[in-house]
């Protein structure tokens, strides 16, 4: 690239690189750890990758920086005069700022409401406990299944893994380590 008005030759930026590499891979549904290799493999370092990456999703808003969220949520929290009175409200509300805030997930949520209230002195209502304390993860209902099928097969396995309401990407991901646990825990059996 050249400058017209001196004729100096201008490089692109390391952005601008990484720009031109990763847009058409995240077009292609590209999952982020593939996207950081390519720009590795394109001669990043690999810190330098992952804040690049970072910067390409955040400008395509796939991805919000820690520092926009909360002023997207504490925007949220002051116009919404944010007062729970149970831990319902907080919940509530998490979910309402997964939906209205771009690429924020509920636990992200849930940390800037935590952070906002903690900023304000405001105290958040106790979350309650789970029936009987129980967690209801993938992994926690994966080693249930486990232990009421334990001669289950692999295609057993990934069948359960489809069923559990994630993407295609992370059933397969998920069946994949649910396999290699099965296989140990049989191989320790044995």
């Amino acid at each position: 690239m050249s400058d017209e008005n001196t004729n100096e030759v201008v490089e692109p930026t390391d952005l601008e690189k990484a720009i031109v590499i990763l847009n058409p891979l995240i077009e292609a549904g590209t999952d982020e750890d593939e996207l950081g290799i390519a720009l590795v493999q394109a001669g990043f370092k690999f810190a330098r990758a992952g804040r690049l990456m970072n910067q390409v999703l955040e400008a395509r808003g796939l991805r919000m920086s820690s520092k926009n969220r909360f002023a997207a949520v504490e925007e949220l929290l002051v116009s919404q005069n944010f007062a729970p009175n149970d831990w319902a409200d907080v919940d509530t509300f998490a979910v309402t700022v997964s939906e209205e805030v771009e690429a924020t997930t509920k636990s992200q949520a849930l940390a800037s409401i935590r952070k906002y209230a903690k900023q304000n002195g405001i105290e958040l209502p106790s979350k309650p406990k789970g029936a009987g304390g129980t967690r209801v993860g993938a992994f926690d209902r994966f080693y249930a299944w486990a232990a009421e099928n334990s001669d289950a097969s692999d295609d057993d396995i990934q069948e359960f893994t489809d069923d559990l309401g994630v993407t295609e990407k992370q059933a397969i991901k998920l069946g994949r380590r649910f396999q290699g646990i099965m296989g140990f825990a049989r191989g320790f059996q044995a």
